[in-house]
């Protein structure tokens, strides 16, 4: 760091002057008291999303599961041939398709858990998260420049304001980058219905009371670190002592007030003494309560149970199972949503309709119980004769087989108005006896070991 970075440093109130263990200055913006704004207005102004992010242990847990849960489904990319979509491979296979091999490293400094988890967190923290497409001589996206929602404007078309005419970033040399939209991947957290350029995110819902919690703990960090923290004042009623008598009332009341094994004893002085300041308790600045706001309104601005945040004052083995797989339903939903915006803006304009991506969670176990039900349905689904093997495994991303494509049917069901059954059911005319009334026949269905109808006979009664 050079001398002018260093005065820079000190000239800026964003960044917090530290010195790390190589005795170079370093800033890393999480001090409070370093916050040397004008008043708490202007530090709430100026205080960003990622300021509340790095200052909330809350808000910072709530991200960072999110934004790692996300990788762990898996992606698929899938092709359609004639009218069934055909797996060409995940992105740990990169050498299949020329999209994989993008998706499988962002860019040179990302990977792509990195990428795909950074969109979440730019959804959560800004609203708005993109990647600009960085193409070869051929016009192919080979990798992808990441700008920070926060950085980003997008400017709306005159004639149809709810499209982006073009995208506007401002770099870190304090330059402005402007992009089409063809060379951008937009990804948005919520739309927002006051103005479509623009997204919302739960950090603003949770704003004002993140606002006050940090001014809180600001107050409360001040207290510490400049109040006075005496345990009393005591003083002559009249008149003065001198040094020595000052220091012999210092030692006194070292040895025989101070500390549980004084506690509760009676004390004799000769001198004429009153305490005139008495020590501070901790009620003053009990900010439990105010603290207990953390998790339950940022789990639910955020969509994650308190227990994934690691408040388990209310948790059992019962709800502790059912809050997971809420909170995969919800990483469900919105890995769903961000494939989508890249079948949207990638996918579909720079390699066709007939690719798409999809998302994997058979890995996920707290989402089995509800791909159990799912199977169930199908099973039903199969027996029934309404999909075939095939259809289901084509759904899924898997290669259909040779024989997927015959419905199934249980053995002791035959479709109605089939022999032998049409026969069974037919009432036959009763043929008259010799010289009388009519002659009762009763027919027999034949079956095999299995069950199966093999045949039926008639009996003459």
């Amino acid at each position: 760091m050079t001398v002018l970075d260093r005065v820079m440093s000190l000239l800026d109130p964003r960044r917090i002057v530290g010195v790390n263990e190589a005795g170079d200055l370093e800033g890393h913006g999480v001090d409070l008291l370093g916050q040397f704004r004008d008043s708490a207005l202007s530090r709430r102004l100026q205080r960003s999303n990622a300021d509340i992010v790095a200052s909330t242990a809350a808000i910072f847990a709530a991200v960072r599961w999110r934004e790692q849960a996300i990788t762990r489904p898996q992606l698929l990319l899938q092709e359609r041939v004639g009218g069934e979509w055909r797996l060409v491979g995940t992105t740990e296979e990169p050498w299949a398709h020329p999209l994989l091999a993008s998706l499988a490293r962002i860019n040179a400094a990302t990977t792509y858990k990195q990428g795909i988890g950074g969109i979440e967190r730019g959804k959560l923290t800004n609203g708005d998260h993109f990647w600009i497409k960085r193409r070869d001589g051929l016009r192919t996206p080979r990798e992808f420049e990441v700008w920070d929602g926060s950085a980003t404007v997008a400017y709306a078309r005159k004639d149809r304001p709810w499209e982006p005419e073009y995208f506007e970033h401002w770099t870190a040399a304090g330059k402005r980058e402007r992009v089409s939209p063809e060379d951008a991947i937009w990804f948005r957290h919520i739309v927002d219905p006051r103005n479509p350029m623009r997204s919302l995110t739960p950090i603003g819902a949770i704003r004002i009371t993140a606002d006050t919690n940090l001014e809180a703990l600001r107050y409360q960090q001040r207290y510490f670190d400049q109040g006075i923290g005496a345990g009393g004042f005591i003083a002559p009623k009249e008149g003065n002592i001198g040094p020595a008598e000052k220091a012999r009332l210092e030692e006194e009341i070292t040895n025989n007030w101070i500390g549980t094994d004084n506690a509760s004893r009676w004390h004799f002085l000769e001198e004429a003494l009153e305490i005139i300041s008495k020590p501070m308790t901790n009620v003053d600045l009990q900010f439990t309560e105010l603290m207990r706001w953390g998790v339950i309104e940022v789990a639910r601005a955020f969509e994650v149970s308190p227990i994934t945040l690691k408040d388990f004052e209310k948790a059992t083995y019962t709800n502790a199972d059912q809050a997971a797989q809420q909170d995969w339903e919800t990483i469900r939903n919105q890995l769903d949503a961000t494939a989508q915006e890249l079948n949207e803006w990638l996918v579909r304009p720079d390699y066709g309709p007939d690719f798409r991506l999809v998302a994997r969670y058979a890995g996920i176990a707290a989402l089995q119980d509800s791909m159990k039900t799912a199977a169930e349905v199908d099973d039903i689904k199969l027996k029934g004769g309404r999909v075939t093997i095939n259809e289901l495994r084509l759904r899924d991303g898997d290669e259909p087989v040779e024989w997927g494509d015959v419905p199934i049917m249980p053995g002791n069901m035959v479709p109605l108005g089939s022999l032998p059954l049409a026969e069974a059911a037919q009432t036959p005319a009763m043929p008259e006896e010799v010289g009388g009334g009519p002659r009762s026949i009763r027919k027999i269905i034949e079956r095999d070991e299995q069950g199966r109808i093999v045949g039926m006979r008639e009996v003459s009664e």
